[in-house]
């Protein structure tokens, strides 16, 4: 009975998460939050902030902090170097990435901002993990491994 019972969970988690792909997928509503489980090799550790009203998205808050509690999107000197060599910086990219979410809703179709691609890519790869806590209303933190730096 108790495999029976863990199966059956199982599979009801696994519907919750494949589920939660689609854009019109209704939510519980709650604030959740995922950040990567390590600093990256500039000192910032990726993170994102969803909250849910009524089951659908309203608001995404996507940066990074340094362990002082510094946003990468305010940092000068790290905006002046990757904007010299990528036309992009942190700031703008963040923005971009959150906007177009918010157009359609749907991770799958989000597209990498050219020069920014490794943090398009970590947008998604944080996005996909919080899916199954908004699937079934667990607010808990999700600490995500991060993705390879590019």
């Amino acid at each position: 009975m108790r495999r029976f019972a863990a199966a059956l969970l199982a599979v009801l988690l696994c519907g919750a998460l494949l589920a939660g792909c689609q854009a019109d997928t209704a939510y519980a509503d709650g604030t959740y939050y995922a950040e990567f489980e390590e600093y990256d090799s500039y000192g910032y550790k990726e993170y994102m902030r969803v909250t849910v009203e009524d089951g659908a998205v309203t608001a995404l808050e996507y940066n990074a902090m340094d362990a002082d509690g510094a946003l990468r999107t305010q940092d000068e000197k790290y905006r002046q170097n990757m904007e010299s060599v990528n036309d992009t910086y942190p700031e703008k990219y963040t923005a971009d990435l959150v906007n177009q979410f918010m157009e359609n809703k749907d991770i799958d179709k989000l597209d990498a901002i050219a020069g920014a691609t490794w943090s398009s890519d970590s947008f998604k790869a944080l996005y996909k993990a919080l899916l199954l806590n908004m699937a079934v209303g667990d607010t808990n933190t999700v600490l995500v491994e991060n993705v390879p730096e590019k």
